[in-house]
């Protein structure tokens, strides 16, 4: 069983546990709550809409105003740090008591407003002596994706630093980048902190709404270190009301940079590992430092142990992770790595980063693959220098070395800019007796730029040059390199400011270049004019869309080419839906070039695309053309959707060779969903008819036209009881006279609580399954238990999740490479 920790929750520092966003407000807050001249016990109201800077100035007008009636005024602080005390309802009544003012609400809630939080509160204790401000019960509020309430709030002014008992949060999904479907709910009985930190006793995080939660996480205590990690400390795994086990301690990383690590041991059975279980024990965590401690065991293989430390010094942090494992076939697996960054000053930093990996099980016998990258990186405003050195190498298969040094600089003022790279790279290789071993291939390369840049006028000057330190000892140095010694452009934009007025670029370009591998080595001047894509209107239905491109090349052995472009597409909106596109494009090109990167490759052809939608049940297309440079004709393709009935999806796509007379391959799709509002009857606009819209279980496949949506968040459709997805395509060859293969994803709910998933693939030529993956699941309310298995790699697993985090659900829909697997079976071709 496993339960993955990567996606955890981000607080920002507006938003940190339990109200520290209530506190923008009173940073700001000024001494409006100043003696009154008539005693101890004066007593005042003031209508509650008004403003703590009305009150200052009824203050300085010595009057006592029992239900006083006025405009609200805002305080005038800085932008962004605004703060209103409206009521609609309410007064907001002001007593003092010794050293101690007394503020509440008569007849209604206050409501507190800053930029970032509404917060309701009914009473208000304020000390000026000690600089103390306490929100009393009830405190409710609400900031952006999510609510709180807490029973009461004590903020220390002068230390920044606030204290709150009986607190609880609902985080909406949408408070999160990513990885989260569902609202999350934290409570704590007592926390304290300070912008960046958060301590909290007593703590409970759960996804379950209900008041007893079907699960959650209980902690005696826990550090909330923004942007950082949360540490909870004896953290207790509850099912319902009864303790699984507890843990010593759970850290949770919410940095950008994730790690992911399992509170659960994983238990599963696969064909190289055999039966195994995994486990990682936190035996360290701080604020400064976390320690993660690996033990796995596997039936085939053997046991294998780990360690991933990593630490935050004042100018330094990094990680350092080590793996050992003494497998009974292969030998001994070894892994390690180490991260380190060190800013010596505001504009000086260094990283290093080093990993090794050695006889992994998943690759080749004594295969072994290691890599080096440093850098020192110094900034200054408008400055940048950067250097960086990589070393990649392979050993198994023979064996590779590839070293690179990377020297980067630039400087930006006003509309300048200048930009200097310098890259030195040594690239080794030799195989085990194949061949003769190669000389190493080493480059030095050298840029530098100048440019500005204008509102109609762009200049630059290029300097660009290839070094060949290896000489004629690598012959297999025939890749493509250009030198430019060096090469000035000059750029004039006419922007379309009138209707009559195309949007012009005209340029000219001056300079030497050399060109490898042929070594040539040439003067060239060349003048160039585009027209930008313009639409221009024809009628009501119809408009066309024109662009084009002449270029003039001069070179100085005599010799000179021009080159002419252009595309133009006419659309006509035929009824509401429908469209015809009849488009032609052209490049043509004259002369002679001695080099390569001037040579433009000729085409011309016409295309004519029909897209029918005589409803939105009903989609089609068809498209072919001619290719007027070769005169071949371009094959005729048709794709057609139709959402026959609620519940009924049908797709067929296919197409014609017109120049061999035969037809291409028949692709087929169908979903069927009951009941059949689980398909959606409504299409995206603006698309052709896809030629495959299949449903891809990996979430990230999305084609033109999908048969129902679905969020890139969740896995899969979230069905009815007793509802059942059926998704089957096929590729029929029109060659072989067989399906060459077929492909489906079965969805069904069982009831309530249960969920049957089966993805399957067969092969028709090779007459074999290429895969097939089941998954059966039961619905615990917040939480569920699966169990998968997977034919690529014959394994059984069983699974605990959190529908609330469905990206932690893992091997089903992948393959044995971790490719996501879907009921698509190509294109047409």
């Amino acid at each position: 069983m496993s339960i993955k920790t990567n996606k955890a929750l981000h607080f920002p520092k507006t938003a940190l546990p339990l109200l520290a966003v209530l506190l923008v407000m009173l940073t700001h807050q000024r001494a409006v709550l100043a003696e009154r001249k008539y005693g101890e016990q004066a007593f005042e109201e003031v209508q509650a809409n008004a403003t703590l800077q009305a009150e200052q100035d009824a203050e300085q007008e010595d009057v006592i105003q029992h239900e006083a009636v006025g405009t609200p005024k805002t305080p005038e602080v800085s932008e962004g740090k605004a703060i209103e005390v409206l009521s609609q309802s309410a007064k907001l009544i002001m007593q003092r008591h010794g050293d101690e003012w007394l503020m509440r609400a008569s007849g209604g809630n206050v409501e507190i407003k800053t930029r970032d939080l509404i917060a309701y509160a009914s009473n208000l204790q304020y000390n000026p002596k000690e600089g103390v401000v306490r929100f009393l019960p009830p405190v409710e509020g609400r900031a952006t994706n999510l609510s709180f309430r807490v029973g009461s709030l004590s903020y220390y002014i002068k230390e920044g630093r606030w204290e709150l008992k009986d607190g609880r949060m609902k985080v909406e999904p949408s408070f999160f980048a990513q990885g989260v479907v569902e609202p999350l709910y934290l409570r704590a009985t007592n926390a304290e902190g300070s912008q960046n930190k958060a301590y909290l006793k007593a703590s409970l995080f759960t996804s379950c709404d209900k008041e007893l939660p079907h699960w959650s996480l209980r902690a005696e205590t826990m550090d909330i270190i923004a942007n950082d990690k949360v540490i909870a400390r004896d953290v207790g795994i509850y099912l319902g009301s009864r303790k699984l086990f507890t843990l010593p301690t759970l850290v949770i990383s919410i940095k950008p940079r994730r790690r992911r690590t399992t509170f659960m041991p994983d238990v599963g059975r696969n064909e190289i590992e055999g039966w195994f279980i995994k486990y990682a024990h936190t035996y360290m965590a701080d604020e400064r430092s976390t320690g993660i401690a690996r033990f796995d065991w596997a039936e085939k293989r053997g046991l294998g142990l780990g360690i991933e430390q990593d630490y935050t010094l004042k100018a330094m942090t990094g990680a350092v992770a080590l793996y050992w494992l003494r497998d009974r076939n292969k030998g001994t697996e070894l892994n390690w790595s180490i991260r380190h960054s060190h800013r010596f000053s505001k504009s000086l930093l260094m990283n290093l980063q080093s990993e090794v990996r050695s006889n992994s099980a998943y690759f080749i016998r004594r295969a072994r693959s290691s890599s080096l990258s440093a850098s020192l990186q110094w900034n200054r405003t408008n400055m940048q220098t950067t250097l960086d050195l990589r070393r990649l190498s392979y050993s198994g298969y023979g064996e590779t070395n590839d070293t690179s040094i990377l020297l980067r600089s630039f400087l930006r003022r006003d509309k300048w800019d200048v930009r200097l790279q310098s890259t030195y790279r040594r690239f080794e290789s030799s195989y085990f007796g194949i061949g003769a071993i190669k000389a190493p291939d080493e480059e030095l390369q050298h840029r530098f730029e100048v440019r500005r840049d204008g509102t109609l006028t762009t200049w630059s000057l290029i300097y660009e040059q290839r070094i060949d330190l290896d000489k004629a000892r690598n012959t297999a140095d025939t890749y493509f390199g250009l030198e430019r010694l060096p090469e000035i452009t000059f750029n004039l934009r006419l922007h379309r400011s009138q209707k009559k007025l195309l949007p012009l670029t005209f340029s000219t370009s001056i300079g030497k270049f050399a060109e490898y591998p042929a070594r040539v080595r040439r003067a060239r001047l060349a003048f160039s004019s585009d027209i930008g894509q313009t639409q221009i209107r024809l009628s009501h239905r119809a408009n066309i869309m024109l662009t084009g491109r002449f270029e003039q090349c001069f070179y100085d052995d005599a010799t000179a080419q021009y080159t002419y472009g252009m595309l133009t597409q006419v659309d006509w909106n035929i009824g509401k839906r429908s469209r015809l596109l009849i488009g032609y494009q052209l490049q043509k090109q004259h002369g002679w070039t001695p080099f390569r990167f001037d040579i433009r490759p000729p085409y011309e052809s016409a295309d004519l695309q029909l897209y029918l939608e005589p409803s939105e049940r009903f989609q089609a297309s068809l498209t072919t053309g001619l290719d007027i440079q070769n005169n071949i004709f371009r094959d005729i393709t048709a794709n057609m959707q139709w959402h026959m009935l609620s519940g009924l999806w049908l797709a067929v796509s296919s197409g014609y060779d017109i120049e061999r007379g035969r037809m291409r391959d028949v692709i087929s799709w169908v979903a069927i969903g009951l009941p059949g509002r689980v398909l959606s009857k409504s299409t995206q606009r603006g698309y052709p008819a896809s030629a495959l819209p299949y449903y891809g279980y990996g979430s990230f496949y999305i084609p033109s036209y999908m048969a129902y949506s679905q969020s890139q968040l969740k896995e899969e459709l979230d069905l009815p009881p007793w509802g059942i997805m059926l998704n089957l395509s096929s590729r029929y060859s029109t060659v072989e006279k067989k399906l060459a293969l077929i492909r489906s994803f079965v969805d069904w709910r069982i009831g309530k609580a249960w969920r049957l998933q089966l993805l399957a693939s067969y092969n028709g030529m090779m007459r074999r399954m290429d895969y097939v993956q089941t998954r059966l699941t039961r619905d615990l309310h917040c939480y569920e238990v699966s169990l998968t298995y997977n034919s690529l790699t014959r394994e059984w697993r069983v699974e605990f999740n959190l529908k609330a985090f469905p990206t932690f659900r893992q091997f089903f829909g992948t393959s044995d490479r971790s490719q996501l697997l879907d009921t698509s079976v190509g294109q047409l071709f």
